[in-house]
This record gives structure tokens, C-alpha cells and sequence, in this order.
């Protein structure tokens, strides 16, 4: 599995003094949050911090040392979210984080954990699409998580789930596309539909009888 984007958007040979810089800032941000626990751009920036570490520490091929730092940046940002659940950035940012824990999982083989962040993923996008505000951004997170959940069972060769999780991606995708204000909708309707043709294309191997009734 490739390293999220997010990782590597610095150069290789600047990693380490970016990630010396970042935790420099998450010190200087602990020490100002523990003055002034009720500010709230304290843990905001924060679990960003907390996020960016963990990228460094990832392309560093520090894994373990990352998914601490992964783990603790949405400790934060998801009890922000539950705080201010009205909040879109809020949202993005938590899902944003569950999803690199889902990545982990997958590239260290975990299907157990990889699956139980998968759906953690879409149960917190499912609530946050109730929200009327933002839309149809929220839909597209929604998407996205189901997206998430499929190329986990795509992962683990679990056809018939993958194709579930690919169609509901597929459905929610679909309708974004006469949104110019989110693009990557064409994206995760693309891959969603892809992994469904794929699931169709195993079955009908696997049950020629059966799909052909």
C-alpha cells in the first residue's frame, strides 16, 4: 500500500527537520493548552500537529512510533467533533485521521483492526451527513468511508461485502457529480464502481450457475 499523499509532501532528505519542527510546535502547544484548557485552537491545532508527525514518522518507516502519534491526534480531534458536531472541518479532520489508522491496519496485514476502523469510519461520517449544513461535502465523506470499508474487504478478499461497500460508495458518489464545489466525487465513483464489476466479475467465476438465474 502506498504512503498517504500527506507524507511526502516534503522532500525526502527534509523529514527529519520537519518532523524536529513539528514537535517542537506540539510542545509549544501542549504547554499553551494546559494554561488555557478551554481555548479550542489549542487542541485543533494540535491533533493537525499531532497528524503531520505521524506522516513523518510513516515515511520514515517508523510505523509504530506513527500510529501512536495517529491514535493520539484523533483522540483530539474526535472529541472535538463530538463537541462541535455542526462543524465540517471538525468532521473532515477526524475521518481523515480514522482513515490513516485504517491504512496502517491494512499495510500490517491486521484485518480485524483494519475492518473495525473501516467501520468506525462510516458510522462517524453516516452522523455527520445528517448534518444539513454543508452538503453535499458531507455526502461526499460518507462516500468516501464506504469507499474506505470496500477496498478493506477488497483487501482481505472478501468479494460479496466489497461489493456492498462499493455500491453504496457508488450510490452516494453518483449524485455529487452535477456538484462542481467537490471534484474527487468522480474519482471515488470510478474506483467504487470499479471494485463492484470486479466483485460481479468473481462471482460469476466463482458461481456461474447461481449469477446466471
Amino acid at each position: 500500500m502506498a504512503p498517504c499523499k500527506a507524507a511526502l509532501d516534503v522532500p525526502r532528505g527534509q523529514l527529519t527537520e520537519s518532523l524536529r519542527t513539528l514537535q517542537k510546535a506540539a510542545d509549544l502547544l501542549e504547554s499553551s493548552r494546559a494554561v488555557d484548557p478551554a481555548a479550542l485552537r489549542y487542541p485543533r491545532t494540535l491533533a493537525i500537529a499531532r497528524e503531520y508527525i505521524g506522516h513523518r514518522l510513516l515515511a520514515l518507516n517508523r510505523p509504530t512510533e506513527a500510529l501512536a502519534e495517529y491514535q493520539r491526534s484523533l483522540t483530539l480531534a474526535a472529541t472535538i467533533a463530538a463537541e462541535h458536531p455542526g462543524n465540517r472541518p471538525d468532521l473532515g479532520q477526524a475521518l481523515s485521521l480514522e482513515r490513516a489508522l485504517v491504512r496502517m491496519a491494512m499495510r500490517s496485514g491486521n484485518r480485524g483492526l483494519a475492518l473495525e476502523h473501516a467501520r468506525k469510519l462510516v458510522a462517524r461520517a453516516e452522523a455527520g451527513a445528517r448534518f444539513p449544513s454543508d452538503q453535499p461535502i458531507r455526502q461526499s465523506f460518507l462516500a468516501e468511508a464506504y469507499l474506505t470499508l470496500a477496498l478493506v474487504h477488497h483487501k482481505f478478499n472478501e468479494v460479496d461485502e466489497m461489493k456492498k461497500a462499493a455500491e453504496r460508495a457508488a450510490s452516494l458518489a453518483r449524485p455529487l457529480l452535477t456538484h462542481r464545489v467537490y471534484d474527487p466525487a468522480a474519482g471515488i465513483l470510478r474506483e467504487a464502481q470499479e471494485l463492484a464489476l470486479g466483485a460481479q466479475t468473481v462471482n460469476e467465476l466463482v458461481h456461474p450457475v447461481e449469477t446466471a438465474r
